[in-house]
């Protein structure tokens, strides 16, 4: 039951990505959220989705930077089993949700090319990336509490002692997830048509979150009973990770096709509990625990054609790969997402827009799903335009939606039912600046 609780803050944000694949975060720029599909980018947002075309870049500087602010709904439907039910009664089952959304979530990207060749920067958040709170807490939280009563109970007074009318009040927990990430890198032109590029990553993965619950009822034979546990934990590691690109430029001419493949990032989390607060010990102060970022491939098409431009994007994430320990036991060996956009500009060199769509297999199922971990499969569509206000100056607003396919499981130890459910529509705002 432990690592119910301490999935949480790892995937609080990963699950309001609109992509990706259990703890990572693709959306690295307002332009990817306009598209659904960057993986052949020739602009800022290449240092991340197609660093080794950087090297075709124009000559000098180009700057990136832009934010997300995401309004999301996570949802768990409880359905307690009749044992429970019996002793807890039907109140509990009930929609528990958060709706906290993440207003500040920026990236950036860096890039200088020397003619024929380029070095990038790009940082932000790969994973994580806001606050969920559960004002009710999480089904969990009661299932747990009152197992672990049941529990001391049989241990201090005997086996044959039962618990009667159990109350869980004043329950809610709060979590955070950063994950933010430096990456630096370079690439090289070896002919007219063809690049390739290496880059190293590190990434800090920072959880944190607090929480309480008060459960009351009365024993057979014993009396009121009254416990109330609390949560205040941190978890943190530091990992690095290497990425390869390979850009080609096809004999068609405007046909461009790419490639990049990321390592997994090992991230050994320590846990540090403030103040005793473990929940009843569910938390253990200097517990070691690897929850690594999952190896990727990724493949991108992109065809210009006079003031149109299409893409497709591709990317998989070898999740068989990155099984470290009992992290991602459960889930399948690979997930995927692949994306389309179409981009016009009507008026050249002033004013374009775009519209994009993805599907996204998460590699999650019923044995994977829990109250702190339910990374759903969804859809997304996606829209927005690009403003050139003055020469070289592009500014982006991004507007998308995901729509997610609701998933039921019942987590270990457990007999009872939740339905889990996720929204989430994201503006995206961003600058772009090319110095020559």
């Amino acid at each position: 039951m432990k690592k119910l609780i301490f999935a949480l803050a790892a995937l609080l944000s990963a699950v309001t990505a609109m992509a990706g694949s259990v703890d990572y975060l693709s959306n690295q720029s307002a332009d990817y959220l306009r598209t659904f599909s960057r993986n052949a980018s020739l602009d800022a947002d290449a240092a991340v989705y197609n660093p080794a075309g950087t090297a075709f870049m124009p000559s000098g500087w180009t700057f990136g930077l832009s934010n997300q602010s995401i309004f999301k709904l996570y949802e768990n439907d409880l359905t307690l089993p009749s044992s429970a039910a019996a002793v807890m009664g039907t109140g509990y089952n009930k929609q528990y949700k958060s709706t906290e959304p993440t207003l500040l979530l920026p990236n950036g990207q860096v890039v200088y090319n020397g003619g024929g060749w380029a070095g990038l920067l790009s940082f932000g958040v790969v994973a994580g990336g806001g606050t969920a709170v559960y004002s009710d807490g999480v089904p969990f939280m009661i299932l747990q509490g009152a197992q672990k009563l049941g529990t001391q109970l049989a241990t201090a007074y005997g086996a044959a002692s039962k618990a009667t009318g159990l109350t869980v009040t004043d329950t809610n927990i709060t979590a955070t997830s950063l994950y933010p990430q430096v990456t630096l890198g370079g690439a090289y032109a070896f002919t007219d048509t063809l690049s390739g590029s290496v880059g190293i990553r590190a990434v800090y993965g920072y959880k944190a979150f607090t929480g309480k619950a008060t459960y009351s009822f009365t024993t057979v034979g014993i009396g009121p009973q009254t416990a109330t546990y609390k949560a205040d934990a941190t978890q943190t590691a530091l990992g690095l990770g290497g990425i390869l690109g390979v850009d080609w430029k096809t004999p068609l001419e405007g046909l461009l096709v790419t490639t990049r493949f990321e390592t997994p990032t090992p991230l050994e989390f320590t846990t540090k509990v403030n103040d005793g607060n473990d929940f009843n010990k569910l938390f253990s102060d200097g517990k070691k625990e690897n929850k690594d970022l999952p190896a990727l491939g990724a493949l991108g098409v992109r065809y210009d054609w006079e003031a149109l431009s299409v893409t497709a994007s591709g990317t998989g994430y070898f999740l068989g790969l990155s099984k470290n320990g009992s992290y991602l036991k459960d889930y399948d060996d690979f997930g995927w997402e692949t994306g389309l956009s179409a981009e016009y500009a009507f008026l050249p060199g002033l004013l374009k827009a775009s519209v994009g769509g993805m599907i996204t297999k998460v590699g999650g199922n019923s044995k994977t799903y829990n109250d702190f971990d339910f990374s759903l499969d969804s859809s997304s569509i996606g829209g927005g335009v690009v403003f050139t206000a003055i020469k070289d100056l592009d500014l982006t607003l991004a507007l998308s939606k995901t729509f997610y396919t609701d998933g039921s499981g019942q987590p270990s130890g457990t007999t009872n039912t939740t339905t889990y459910k996720k929204d989430a529509f994201t503006i995206d705002v961003g600058v772009q600046y090319r110095m020559f």
